[in-house]
């Protein structure tokens, strides 16, 4: 619901700073989670928290928030899931963790969306 919320308010605010909306979000998530953390995480664990929590997560929230900018909040939900079927394949790849077959179904489904979707963008764009 925040997340979505956030695409909304983006899209009518164009001028708002998208890197701020992206601390503030980062900050409360720290707040309401940090209580129910595990401190107890190996050396190694913790460069790739710190790898994911300072650089990667931050700089793919400031991206999706810039496309505010560009294509309306309903858009930029559709392309966010497309985080969601990346994820098994990186697995897959990188992890050698073999998707099940309905991932896959799940994924095309998805993707043959997100294709329609902007098919019938263009060609009302066009006309």
């Amino acid at each position: 619901l925040s997340f979505s919320s956030m695409f909304v308010i983006l899209s009518k605010h164009k001028e708002a700073s998208r890197l701020g909306y992206v601390t503030v979000g980062g900050l409360f998530v720290m707040l309401f989670s940090f209580p129910q953390a595990s401190l107890h995480v190996s050396l190694d664990s913790l460069m790739l928290i710190a790898l994911m929590g300072l650089f990667i997560t931050p700089f793919s929230r400031l991206l999706i928030g810039m496309g505010t900018r560009y294509i309306i909040p309903a858009e930029v939900g559709l392309l966010v899931i497309g985080e969601s079927i990346l994820a098994p394949l990186w697995g897959w790849w990188w992890l050698k963790e073999v998707p099940h077959q309905s991932t896959f179904m799940g994924g095309a489904i998805i993707l043959s969306a997100l294709v329609l979707n902007s098919m019938i963008a263009l060609k009302a764009s066009r006309i």
